[in-house]
């Protein structure tokens, strides 16, 4: 090759990289699922605002996986359940949650509430209820799956039950075909999948929470408190129903340019960025600056540490 092509083909080579933009990557959840709904449309309004960077969001097993991928180095954000991030920090290596070096706390996005579903016609009212049944718990060890353990175990029900481990959107499928008698889900509320199964198939919600209270649950586990989730909700849904919930927590490696996570910040709390999230997902209308920082135990990234002093100061000024 003459000396000239060689060097009209590393001009190519210089002008492609210098147009293609940095990328990081944000890691959601199971197809259909909550976790991945909202990670997309957070890349959506990141990448639509902050032109520099581009956000891609990668569909995953979700929380717990999404934590390791994040402490390995393989992707640059993620969504977290905030009880993983929590053992992560204090008890890192149990129930396969790895130990937290690199990531760091952004905000918290949301509730991911516990939801026991059964079909409305079927049998099954209360907890012992369901001895001897399959319920699908989630994917192999998400974190969806892990709380399912922890709950289940934790109330003397683990031993007598079948776990069947699916993702909550196959699982709902499974349902209805009757094929497993009930769905645990760990999910935003209300979840829209289990809206669209709940009009052809309306189902029934179980009571979680007293169980726990009085087995200790919440002394075990503090990452999780109450939560009710309304009548009406879903389909065949009669009555409100009290259970408990995680929260999600929006994780970034401690690497990620600061002035960007706090630019994303200012994007996510802005009018438009509340109202583009809503668009997105129905759980999105939970963001809220007061609640930004609920259950967060990990160390605040430096971008969302600046971003949280400011609010906090202009919480006071206001005062």
């Amino acid at each position: 090759m003459k000396w000239w092509c060689l060097l009209a083909a590393l001009l190519v080579v210089i002008v492609a990289g210098c147009d293609r933009k940095p990328g990081l990557t944000l890691a959601g959840g199971d197809a259909g699922g909550t976790l991945e709904n909202y990670a997309e449309g957070l890349a959506q309004l990141l990448n639509q605002h902050l032109t520099e960077v581009q956000v891609k969001p990668l569909r995953s097993g979700g929380s717990v996986i999404n934590l390791r991928r994040l402490e390995r180095g393989e992707v640059d954000m993620a969504l977290v359940f905030a009880g993983d991030a929590y053992l992560g920090l204090w008890e890192g290596g149990k129930e396969g949650i790895p130990a937290i070096h690199h990531s760091r706390a952004v905000v918290r996005l949301y509730g991911s509430v516990a939801q026991l579903i059964v079909r409305n016609s079927s049998p099954y009212h209360q907890l012992d209820d369901l001895r001897h049944t399959r319920i699908a718990v989630g994917s192999p060890g998400s974190g969806t799956a892990l709380a399912a353990h922890r709950f289940f175990v934790h109330i003397g029900l683990w031993d007598q039950i079948v776990p069947v481990y699916i993702s909550p959107t196959s699982a709902l499928s499974e349902l209805g075909h009757g094929r497993i008698d009930a769905v645990w889900a760990l999910a935003g509320y209300p979840d829209a999948a289990i809206q669209q199964f709940s009009r052809d198939t309306p189902i029934r919600l179980l009571e979680l929470y007293d169980r726990a209270l009085v087995s200790g649950f919440f002394q075990d586990f503090p990452f999780y408190d109450v939560s009710r989730l309304a009548a009406g909700s879903y389909k065949g849904q009669t009555s409100d129903v009290l259970t408990f919930q995680d929260g999600v927590l929006w994780l970034a490696r401690a690497d990620v340019d600061a002035d960007y996570v706090y630019r994303a910040l200012l994007l996510l709390f802005s009018r438009i960025g509340r109202q583009q999230m809503a668009r997105f997902s129905p759980v999105a209308q939970e963001l809220d600056p007061g609640k930004g920082r609920m259950g967060i135990r990990l160390p605040l990234h430096p971008g969302a540490k600046r971003f949280w002093e400011e609010y906090e100061r202009r919480q006071q000024r206001s005062n």
